[in-house]
C-alpha cells in the first residue's frame, strides 16, 4: 500500500497549523487526516492526503522540510551516549534504523525523528 503521509517537523509557533492548512487548501490539497504533537518546542505534524506529491511541493516552496515517510519522533536527554543507547535498544531487538534526523537540541533535550524497519515495534521499545 502506498504511504500517503507526510511529516513536517518545525519550531512550534502561534498560527502554524492555520498556515499549513491554508497553504495546502490554496493549492487544492485535501487533508484526509492530520495530527499535531508538540515535542520540546517543536511541532510534529503528520498529514495524510491523496495528493502527497503536491503537498510536499507546496510545503517545500514555503520553507518547510517534509519527510516522506511515517516517522517516530522521540525526545531524549541531550547528553553523550543517548543516541548509542537508543539505537542499540532498537538494533538488539531486530529493528533496523533506516533514517534518522536530529531535529533540534534545546533545554537539555534532543528531538530525533526515526524511520525504522518496523515503526510499530520501535514505538513499543522506545516508550
Amino acid at each position: 500500500m502506498e504511504n500517503n503521509t507526510v511529516t513536517v517537523i518545525t519550531r512550534d509557533r502561534a498560527g502554524l497549523l492555520s498556515e499549513i492548512a491554508s497553504l495546502l487548501a490554496e493549492k487544492g490539497v485535501n487533508i484526509d487526516s492530520i495530527s499535531l504533537n508538540i515535542k520540546a518546542r517543536n511541532a510534529v505534524i503528520q498529514i495524510t492526503t491523496s495528493s502527497l506529491r503536491r503537498a510536499k511541493t507546496v510545503l517545500r516552496a514555503k520553507g518547510f522540510k517534509p519527510l516522506d515517510a511515517n516517522v517516530l519522533v522521540v525526545t531524549v536527554k541531550d547528553k553523550a551516549g543517548e543516541l548509542a543507547r537508543l539505537s542499540a535498544r532498537l538494533e538488539d531487538s531486530g529493528v533496523r534504523i533506516k533514517r534518522l534526523h536530529l531535529v533540534s537540541k534545546s533545554g537539555g533535550q534532543a528531538v530525533m525523528a526515526f524511520e525504522t524497519s518496523d515503526n510499530a515495534r520501535a514505538r513499543r521499545l522506545l516508550k
